[in-house]
């Protein structure tokens, strides 16, 4: 089976919750290997990385300790497995926003390493999910200012396409922080307290690539706050001499 990209320590992965009667713990990410274990409707299961596939996960199943791999959603069954307290969906769930919901920088870049050029890593990282939303808003809302880097070096942008406005705060907290560094490299203006929460946050090496697109939209950012410009105030012309 695959090598595991993320740590499998007990609380590294994320809550996903069993959405058919059944599901099966598999030795290996495929309907023919053994069956490990199985785990009932409603059951919550801790799963780590993804399979090359993007259709199984790995997980860790404790009464009686079981790891293995679990399949997401059936041909024939629909879904098997949906991420806990989040709003259930028939359709299956796309890769790279739930590894950015879950803030998964490893599985983020393997789907990316996934794709032969910059362009088709640039479609990867602005396809849509299910709710509408693109992996870079849904880093931001989760607060994942690493996954937004990520995503932003590899070209993502929400542009006009999608606005920020009503699904983040302007300032304050996590989201604020990616929102400010989203703003400043999407070249709008951004709030500076934001921006310096988001630099704080990340590695030195990202620090530096996220100050280098930062430079690269200032003159944007400085066009697009700079006042318009006033036309000089009109000079009175001299009075006429009075005759004598």
């Amino acid at each position: 089976s695959p090598a595991p990209s993320r740590s499998l320590a007990a609380g590294a992965g994320a809550q996903w919750e069993v959405a058919a009667d059944r599901v099966f713990v598999r030795a290996a990410p495929s309907l023919q290997a053994r069956i490990s274990g199985t785990r009932g409707r409603g059951q919550v299961l801790e799963v780590f990385d993804w399979d090359s596939t993007r259709c199984w996960r790995r997980t860790i199943c404790t009464h009686p300790l079981t790891e293995g791999w679990v399949l997401l959603d059936h041909p024939d069954l629909g879904a098997l497995l949906r991420p806990k307290d989040y709003p259930f969906s028939v359709r299956p769930l796309e890769p790279m926003c739930m590894a950015a919901r879950e803030g998964s920088v490893e599985d983020m870049r393997g789907f990316l390493a996934s794709e032969a050029d910059a362009g088709g890593r640039q479609c990867a990282a602005e396809v849509c999910g299910v709710d509408g939303k693109e992996p870079l808003c849904v880093a931001a809302v989760h607060g994942h200012v690493d996954c937004c880097l990520l995503l932003l070096e590899v070209g993502a942008r929400l542009r006009g396409r999608q606005s920020l406005a009503g699904l983040l705060p302007l300032r304050g907290g996590l989201p604020g922080a990616a929102r400010a560094l989203i703003d400043a490299v999407e070249g709008r203006r951004f709030e500076e307290i934001g921006l310096d929460v988001a630099l704080g946050l990340l590695s030195e090496e990202d620090r530096l690539s996220a100050l280098s697109l930062v430079a690269q939209a200032m003159p944007a950012t400085m066009n697009s706050a700079a006042p318009a410009p006033q036309a000089p105030p009109a000079v009175p012309p001299p009075p006429h001499p009075q005759g004598s």
